[in-house]
């Protein structure tokens, strides 16, 4: 069952994949049909498991200092954060703290 705080959440998660595009020149096509297919919830759940691994997207946007346009970054803000577990929200958070690590690198 959809609530309209989800449905404005896939919004924000479409929105993210076209602010990335049109800035960065990365269309994340696999991105896109995940969250068009799953939803953006279930499709930002999924991603947040943990994983030794910085993904294609995150590793993109801190090569043009711009992770404040990750998805990660997204979950952590309001109201979005409030359909996050604690450890998806950490998961996020340990993800940008490192990405900003070797933004400075």
């Amino acid at each position: 069952m959809n609530t309209a705080i989800e449905d404005q959440f896939y919004e924000a998660m479409l929105n993210v994949y076209f602010q990335i595009g049109k800035e960065t020149k990365y269309w994340a096509k696999r991105y896109r049909q995940k969250v068009v297919r799953q939803g953006g919830l279930a499709a930002a759940k999924s991603w947040l498991l943990p994983t030794k691994t910085t993904s294609q997207g995150m590793e993109h946007l801190t090569a043009y200092n711009r992770v404040d346009l990750s998805y990660e970054a997204l979950v952590l803000q309001e109201p979005w954060c409030t359909l996050f577990t604690a450890a998806e929200l950490q998961e996020a958070q340990k993800r940008i703290n490192h990405a900003k690590r070797q933004e400075k690198l």
